[in-house]
């Protein structure tokens, strides 16, 4: 196996992942951000001392590992802040979140260390750097996670709503959950997407693929407003074996999809048409085509949406004049054969 051919196996096998591993991949993310900037403060304190404090504390690796079980009590602030999986939230807003999150935690532990011993010391120093520290170091380890996570695939599809208000929304995707719900869609079927508890009914307006494996690069979705009328193209499907192709003719579908106006909740997904009864010669109109009442047509109801129709003869019937034409010809051609014939014939009779 390539390394090409183990990349296109790979990607078609793991690539389609769900936001779970997302959020998994930012919380690991983030201990290990908060992990760092403890030991960053640690670190300090360990190096310069902290005399002005009084008393200085204990700094070594076994009072740095006395603290990891707060790191749960930051995973459980950055939850409660909606920090997962977090990716429509804009940078700023991120940052605001981290050190709203990071605040309340060093707080409390700053604030439980004085009450208990009375006196600030060099651990309380420690994670006095470690809350200064704190956000720069988190936002940083959450962009390398986010770079992973778009260079492997391994963190959805990525994907934009274009709100009907003008601001874009960008969101990631469960691959298989989006390939399952949207099987068999057209461009204008409406569907429901779910965000940080907010929903958006939109159209899939495009997907970007991989012109090799297949797979979904990016999604478009275009927001609809519920009680405003919109326009849409809604894809025509012809139903049925014609009579007229029985009868040797030949089913034509010039019109695949017809423009019309509603609100979205009449949109259909698609309109069906059965040709059935369709006979030779004989074509459906727009016009022809059922709609509700809360349907408007924009299309020209005269356009041919199907219609049957006969092959012209390759061969076409020779006329008596023609005929005649042919046969003095044959005759023409063959005066001259019987002379040399004769002509030929005492030769051989000499001999």
């Amino acid at each position: 196996m390539t390394l090409n051919e183990f990349d296109i196996w790979y990607r078609t096998r793991f690539s389609r992942t769900s936001s779970f591993l997302t959020t998994t991949a930012y919380i690991i993310s983030d201990m290990i951000g908060v992990m760092l900037s403890i030991g960053w403060g640690f670190f300090w304190v360990k190096i310069y001392g902290w005399g002005l404090l009084g008393e200085k504390g204990i700094i070594n690796t076994k009072s740095f590992i006395t603290y990891w079980p707060y790191l749960l009590a930051f995973i459980l602030i950055f939850e409660i802040l909606k920090l997962y999986p977090g990716v429509s939230l804009a940078p700023a807003e991120v940052f605001r979140r981290f050190t709203i999150g990071s605040f309340i935690i060093h707080g409390g532990i700053i604030l439980s260390r004085y009450v208990e011993r009375e006196t600030w010391d060099s651990i309380t120093a420690a994670f006095i750097i470690s809350f200064i520290f704190s956000t720069m170091i988190l936002l940083t380890m959450r962009s390398i996670t986010s770079q992973v996570l778009a260079k492997t695939r391994l963190g959805g599809i990525p994907a934009v709503i274009y709100g009907k208000s003008g601001k874009a929304v960008s969101i990631q995707l469960d691959a298989v959950d989006f390939l399952r719900s949207t099987k068999g869609i057209s461009e204008s079927t409406i569907v429901k997407v779910e965000v940080e508890g907010k929903s958006y009914d939109a159209f899939v307006k495009g997907a970007q693929r991989n012109i090799i494996d297949g797979n979904i690069l990016h999604i478009d979705f275009y927001e609809v407003d519920s009680n405003t009328t919109l326009r849409a193209k809604v894809s025509v499907i012809l139903l049925g074996n014609p009579i007229g192709v029985r009868e040797g003719g030949m089913l034509e579908n010039p019109l695949r999809e017809i423009e019309v106006e509603c609100l979205p909740k009449d949109l259909p997904g698609r309109i069906e048409i059965d040709v059935s009864g369709l006979q030779a010669n004989h074509s459906i109109h727009i016009r022809d085509i059922p709609l509700s009442s809360g349907i408007r047509l924009i299309s020209n109801p005269d356009q041919v949406v199907a219609l049957v129709k006969f092959a012209k003869a390759e061969a076409v019937a020779a006329t008596p004049e023609a005929a005649a034409a042919t046969d003095a010809a044959a005759a023409a051609t063959a005066a001259p054969a019987a002379a040399a014939d004769k002509k030929a014939a005492p030769a051989g009779d000499k001999k």
